[in-house]
């Protein structure tokens, strides 16, 4: 009966073996040979080098955003974060913590796609489903302002202060990487992505 017992783990290890190889097989091969791309951007004439959003122009597939609203906070006659990258599609509420009440424009290519008074608390959600940034104001408020800019696919990053940035599982190929700051004019470069790799791509951006 010793003897038995102690032999069964060895008769379990071909099971063991098997689920393992199981998993490796059931990765998806995109994730298995995605890569990274990161850099630094130097924006020149403004405070700092945060608040640039960097993203591939153009990647194949099809992109789901998330199911629940993505949320801006109004807090002190601030619009928090004062830029967000999102997906095409993505729905977007503002969350007022202030006790007046403010009122939300986005203007979008010259077209106003949504006006929204915002009363404290919550507002309704509205949806991004054209594509470049949308400015955000609030006609009650002038000095306060954010962007919203809506994005093809989800290879998207934006920059800390110090201008660092990190685009992950981005599948290989080639692409135009670009970087947009509110501010300062937009550059482009070309990038070439390649399975399990890291690509160091740098900007400077000016007015």
């Amino acid at each position: 009966m010793i003897g038995e017992r102690s032999l069964k783990p060895i008769q379990w290890l071909p099971c063991v073996l098997a689920a393992l190889l199981y998993l490796l097989i059931s990765i998806p091969a995109a994730a298995q040979q995605a890569g990274t791309i990161t850099g630094t951007i130097k924006a020149r004439g403004v405070p700092h080098s945060g608040d640039v959003v960097v993203y591939v122009e153009e990647a194949k597939g099809e992109f789901s955003p998330q199911s629940e609203p993505l949320v801006i906070h109004v807090k002190k006659m601030n619009f928090i974060p004062r830029v967000l990258p999102v997906l095409v599609g993505s729905s977007i509420r503002f969350a007022n913590s202030d006790m007046m009440q403010h009122h939300a424009m986005g203007i979008q290519k010259r077209k106003t796609v949504f006006d929204l008074p915002l009363p404290h608390g919550f507002s309704k959600p509205v949806v991004l489903g054209e594509l470049g940034p949308v400015a955000i104001l609030d006609n009650q408020h002038p000095e306060m302002s954010a962007y919203i800019v809506v994005l093809q696919n989800p290879f998207f990053a934006k920059t800390d202060d110090k201008g660092n940035y990190i685009l992950e599982n981005v599948p290989p190929g080639t692409y135009t990487l670009k970087a947009w700051h509110d501010r300062l004019k937009p550059e482009s470069k070309e990038v070439k992505v390649s399975g399990g790799s890291k690509t160091r791509v740098d900007f400077e951006l000016r007015r």
